[in-house]
């Protein structure tokens, strides 16, 4: 593409109508000298722009439309992708709820029989107290009942052991001292050891 030829901002326009006249780019190359600017080589002067600039804008425009529409290209297919995978993992949520329903209904199930299971174990806990205790209370009687029968065979065993009675009174068929020794002294009479002792 040819350039713009050098010129200062006060040449006349019709210097840059001839597309014949116009330099090579090396000619183009602004110098502190010439003092050029953007606008000077782009603009023809109001509001008139050089074919070369029209052209060079068409070019950087299309190069920006073509990016604008490569990325909007890679994101429509990024956003296309994650509606994808969405889509996907909508699909594994319905699959888990359909298996989650029935496990749902089995878990209700067996928190109802688990409820039911410990409302019966603290009934059995109940009555099973309530006879500890009630044994406990016949244990205390069948001790106490024991210790009457042992204190009362104790002193039926003393009492038999004695041959008489608190008052001194022989047993029945304990008349006769069993200890009584023949050839000693003679033995006393029921009743003698409740005698007052006469003084001699």
């Amino acid at each position: 593409m040819a350039s713009a030829p050098l010129a200062s901002s006060s040449a006349a326009p019709t210097a840059f109508e001839d597309a014949a006249a116009l330099g090579t780019t090396k000619e183009l190359e602004t110098t502190m000298g010439e003092s050029l600017s953007l606008i000077d080589r782009f603009y023809a002067g109001g509001n008139r722009a050089h074919a070369e600039a029209l052209s060079l804008l068409v070019v950087v425009l299309d190069s920006v439309v073509q990016r604008m529409r490569q990325g909007y290209a890679t994101r429509k297919a990024a956003a296309a992708a994650i509606e994808a995978e969405c889509a996907s993992i909508d699909a594994q949520v319905a699959a888990l709820r359909k298996l989650q329903a029935p496990l749902a209904d089995e878990l209700a199930e067996k928190r109802s029989a688990s409820a039911r299971l410990e409302k019966a174990i603290q009934n059995g806990n109940e009555v099973i107290g309530g006879s500890v205790a009630a044994a406990r209370e016949a244990l205390a009687k069948a001790q106490l009942a024991q210790r009457s029968v042992n204190s009362s065979f104790a002193a039926g065993m003393k009492l038999n052991s004695n041959g008489f009675d608190g008052k001194g009174r022989p047993l029945p068929g304990r008349e006769v001292n069993l200890r009584k020794n023949p050839n000693g002294p003679a033995a006393r009479k029921p009743g003698d050891m409740l005698r007052d002792v006469q003084p001699k």
